[in-house]
């Protein structure tokens, strides 16, 4: 215990002192992307990047269907180099998540978390843990109520909040991870991002105006979901990621793996591991070694995910 409290260098005031907040990520600086952009259309072509089963038939409202066509489904990344994006969702103990950052620890890696906020400030010392790893810290919510879910009567999708409601669940969230992590960087750069995960990957028109509008930079989804929370095994789990970083036995460039830090999540850690560990026994030059990336090293200002050369232009001045 002596040891912990003499711990200076990791010693912060929760919740995190306002001016020790850097003036851009403060919940009122936040900018109106969707003013920015020129609309929520425009909007969602430059910042969504989205998840090949959410279409106008499945967890999407109040779009046309020609609408919805102009909207990123691949969850990929725009980069020429084999990154991979390992990312997690919800929240849980201090058994389940510091078995993923001892992982991620162990192989030098980051990553990626959408936080569920409702439960945060039960255990901020948690989330401080994450961001001072030096991992992305991303909203999933406040209370993790999807946009739009199917009616079970009608069988078509509606919306279970209000906008004022959808309003106020989106600034909670971002308040409360500012309140934990707002003051944390990780070589030199803040690991509070304004990227946000919707719950069960679902959209609708007014949400995602909520979120653009309301200081959100980029909605992302993601190449697969590993639905880890409901394996049987480690083997089962490790098979199911490797068929979202692989494409033929050559990394899938981009992809956005999705996966939980939740306690159901129980064999994440140990997947991730044997994931890890494989792809470091690999020589550079083979074609299936892939890089583990955060989301903030490719998701800068000027990405663009309907501008492929766009988004290229800029990994190529990035100085690694």
């Amino acid at each position: 215990m002596g040891s912990i409290l003499n711990d200076r260098e990791h010693l912060y005031n929760f919740p995190v002192p306002e001016e020790a907040v850097p003036q851009n990520l403060r919940p009122e600086a936040g900018e109106d992307y969707l003013k920015k952009d020129g609309g929520v259309l425009s909007s969602m072509s430059k910042r969504y990047i989205g998840f090949k089963w959410v279409n106008e038939g499945d967890r999407i409202i109040g779009f046309s269907e020609p609408s919805v066509r102009r909207f990123d489904m691949t969850g990929l990344i725009h980069t020429k180099r084999p990154v991979v994006f390992f990312t997690f969702d919800d929240w849980g103990s201090d058994a389940s998540i510091n078995q993923l950052l001892y992982v991620l620890r162990k192989h030098k890696a980051h990553a990626t978390f959408f936080i569920l906020t409702h439960n945060v400030q039960d255990n901020p010392n948690l989330l401080r843990a994450i961001a001072e790893d030096g991992n992305d810290i991303g909203s999933h919510s406040y209370l993790h109520k999807p946009m739009a879910v199917r009616d079970k009567i009608t069988n078509k999708q509606k919306p279970i909040q209000t906008k004022a409601e959808y309003i106020k669940d989106a600034e909670t969230a971002y308040k409360i991870l500012e309140s934990v992590t707002g003051d944390v960087t990780y070589e030199g750069k803040p690991v509070l991002t304004r990227f946000f995960r919707p719950p069960t990957l679902a959209i609708s028109k007014m949400g995602v105006e909520v979120i653009f509008s309301h200081g959100y930079q980029f909605i992302v989804a993601g190449f697969g979901s590993t639905e880890d929370y409901e394996v049987v095994s480690t083997e089962q789990l490790v098979n199911r990621i490797r068929d979202e970083v692989y494409a033929k036995d050559k990394v899938r460039k981009g992809a956005i793996v999705v996966m939980h830090m939740s306690d159901s999540a129980q064999y994440t850690a140990h997947a991730l591991d044997a994931i890890l560990t494989a792809n470091e026994r690999r020589s550079d030059d083979d074609p299936g070694k892939f890089i583990p990336a955060k989301l903030s090293d490719y998701l800068v200002e000027g990405y663009d995910q309907a501008s492929p050369k766009k988004s290229l232009a800029l990994e190529s001045n990035r100085v690694e």
